[in-house]
């Protein structure tokens, strides 16, 4: 969470951000807590399924996309607990609901590195493109399935 001292620096940075990047870090704050619970009291399989109502089709608004993922990336750098590459990923689906997007599918890749082992990763990616994580590091897992939508 960051040494106290620093924390007055930290809340004036929020303070001096605009008012939409506010908003998106207090709604990212909020997914986070809501996927950190969803991970915690339902099973795997209750998170995947298709969204109703929502067009998956639908063109999405990219920067729009990306930064509602750099909001959720940024607030769970200072939270009390890990939040973990899945549970990022549902916030952002999560705030893509909220704000009538299209889903994005959640990507789940593996790799075996020498030093770690196995290692798994999920990620979130919209038209394609990766949003909420460096390209560069997804690219060094084989994705082995995706989660297309959630039920909220």
């Amino acid at each position: 969470m960051g040494h106290p001292a620093r924390l007055p620096r930290k809340l004036f940075r929020f303070l001096r951000v605009s008012s939409r990047e506010r908003r998106d870090l207090l709604a990212a704050l909020g997914a986070l807590l809501w996927a950190r619970r969803a991970m915690r009291d339902r099973a795997t399989g209750d998170l995947v399924a298709l969204h109703e109502g929502q067009d998956a089709t639908a063109p999405v608004d990219l920067p729009r996309a990306r930064a509602l993922a750099r909001a959720v990336v940024r607030v769970a750098a200072y939270l009390p607990f890990d939040a973990s590459c899945l549970i990022r990923s549902l916030a952002i689906q999560r705030l893509f609901a909220r704000e009538g997007m299209p889903p994005g599918q959640i990507r789940i890749g593996v790799r075996i590195d020498e030093v770690e082992g196995f290692q798994a990763h999920a990620w979130v990616e919209v038209e394609g493109r990766v949003v909420g994580d460096v390209p560069q590091h997804v690219s060094t897992f084989t994705p082995v399935t995706d989660m297309t939508a959630i039920r909220f």
